[in-house]
């Protein structure tokens, strides 16, 4: 079976296992490594998103340092390219049934809210946490 995305349009990140496939790709075959979700037309979008970053390809899963690096290592995690940062979160109730079917959640958003921005500015931002060395970049704003 081919689990790698094609074409390379229209491309989703599972929410749950950061896999990577076209929209059609999951409405036909699902998720191989989240088999307990009906990944049907009007589902697709709970457990998928297009906000992803970064891309690798994993062949051998469980003797990969990159799959234990991204948490997909188990024997039940397929070969295939996976997302390196999954933006957003699923629904509640689309967590409750992975957790009730014996997986564990592991939320692959890698963003934080940025309280303010140097300088005291009241709005509040979503984006990538910065570290206190990088604050110079915004001197331009």
């Amino acid at each position: 079976m081919n689990i790698l995305p094609d074409p390379l349009k229209d491309l989703r990140a599972c929410f749950f296992c950061s896999l990577i496939k076209t929209r059609i790709q999951f409405i036909t075959n699902g998720c191989e490594n989240c088999p307990c979700f009906n990944f049907d037309e009007e589902r697709v979008d709970d457990y998928t998103t297009p906000n992803f970053s970064g891309m690798i390809g994993v062949m051998d899963p469980q003797n990969s340092w990159v799959a234990k690096w991204q948490s997909i290592n188990k024997k039940r995690f397929c070969r295939g390219i996976y997302a390196i940062n999954v933006f957003g979160k699923p629904y509640q109730e689309a967590i409750e049934i992975y957790k009730e079917n014996g997986y564990r959640y592991v939320n692959r958003d890698q963003t934080e809210p940025i309280t303010a921005l140097p300088g005291g500015s009241s709005n509040q931002l979503i984006g990538t946490r910065i570290s206190d060395d990088d604050d110079d970049d915004f001197d331009d704003l």
